[in-house]
């Protein structure tokens, strides 16, 4: 635009010192053909000069009005162009453009973002699998929004976990929408926000509220729905466990030895039975003394058992640092999928049969669900 500029002033000072030299041509022969006149008294046209003089007059003012609109737009320009610096400047994300037949991006902000220290990344789609930045758990994500980029998708939105500049994992906000050209997907503008902070917060919140407050396991809500997820996606050759677990006579604990005691011993065989289970098992409590494992996808009935006697056992070692005045142990009840029930109500409430005959068998045992028994 500065360019422009010059030109144009140029211009009009090339035509204001035409004009000027044109009048100064016309004078002189107006002066010679005078002369002739008085001489020969030839009359002649002076239309042609005038016509010239008209010309460049307008052709002034054609630049005028040139200049001043050109000086217009520029100033628009350069208003837009703050605009666009002043939202750079207070963005929390990067903004960036993919443009999808090159498979090349460019960032905004080469600091920030995927791709620490680069604003042009070539061969995009390929570069983040090659420099290892995703997060293990969130590849399956990332794959998913490179191909919603190839593919030219009109909305895109994800969030996944890459690599900041101290090679840390931090969580990432993807938004990005597709421009058209004759119905064919041309580029993508979006932002990547660092969203790390909000994300561990929520993640904090989220765990709160899953979490018995007292025993740190998840409490009834959030194991009922993680166990009907499973049996939701679990066949006929599946097989899982449901443990009940009852404190035998807590509340004579609680009675004799006070209720800080028997927050005591619920916090430690809460933590202690955490550490007993297998990762892809989890315990929670229902409520006062009582709790539930869930076994998921275990190899036999024996494997389920097996780990109720060892549970059984973990009352026998409670307090064992501390004088304890009288014995502690706990009764359970078994129920499986699916051969006793396809819901979490429906083994509950057959685990709970089994727990209550274990406590008719004297306490300080186990139970298998079984109808001709139990029925």
């Amino acid at each position: 635009m500065k360019k422009i500029s010059i030109m144009s002033i140029a211009v009009i000072f090339m035509t204001m010192i035409l004009i000027i030299f044109t009048t100064f041509i016309t004078v002189v022969y107006d002066q010679s053909i005078s002369k002739e006149l008085d001489n020969y008294s030839i009359n002649i046209d002076h239309d042609f000069i005038r016509v010239v003089f008209i010309l460049e007059c307008l052709i002034l003012f054609v630049q005028i009005c040139y200049y001043i609109i050109n000086s217009q737009m520029n100033a628009k320009l350069l208003i837009e162009k703050e605009k666009y610096t002043t939202i750079l400047k207070h963005t929390h994300g990067v903004l960036w453009e993919y443009d999808i037949k090159t498979d090349i991006l460019k960032k905004s902000n080469k600091d920030n973002g995927l791709h620490l220290g680069s604003d042009h990344i070539t061969h995009y789609l390929s570069q983040s699998f090659k420099d290892d930045i995703i997060h293990p758990d969130d590849k399956n994500t990332y794959e998913e929004f490179c191909n919603h980029l190839k593919s030219g998708k009109k909305e895109i939105h994800t969030m996944f976990r890459s690599q900041d500049v101290s090679g840390e994992y931090v969580w990432f906000e993807i938004v990005g929408v597709t421009l058209y050209r004759n119905n064919v997907p041309i580029t993508v503008i979006g932002t990547t926000t660092n969203i790390d902070k909000q994300q561990k917060e929520y993640e904090l919140l989220k765990q709160h509220a899953e979490e018995d407050p007292l025993t740190k396991l998840y409490n009834r809500a959030t194991a009922e729905a993680k166990i009907n997820s499973i049996i939701e996606n679990s066949d006929s050759h599946h097989i899982h466990a449901f443990c009940m677990i009852d404190i035998d006579d807590f509340k004579s604990l609680n009675d004799n030895l006070g209720h800080t005691f028997g927050d005591t011993v619920l916090i430690e065989f809460s933590s202690k039975l955490d550490a007993l289970l297998a990762p892809n098992d989890f315990a929670f409590r229902i409520g006062g003394d009582e709790f539930a494992v869930f076994l998921n996808d275990i190899p036999s009935v024996d494997y389920a058992q097996n780990v109720s006697k060892q549970i059984c056992s973990i009352f026998n070692n409670l307090l064992v640092e501390e004088e304890r005045s009288c014995d502690i142990s706990g009764s359970l009840g078994i129920s499986l999928y699916p051969n006793h029930g396809s819901t979490f109500e429906e083994l509950f409430a057959l685990a709970d049969v089994a727990l209550y005959h274990s406590k008719g068998l004297g306490k300080d045992c186990y139970s298998l669900y079984s109808n001709v028994t139990m029925g």
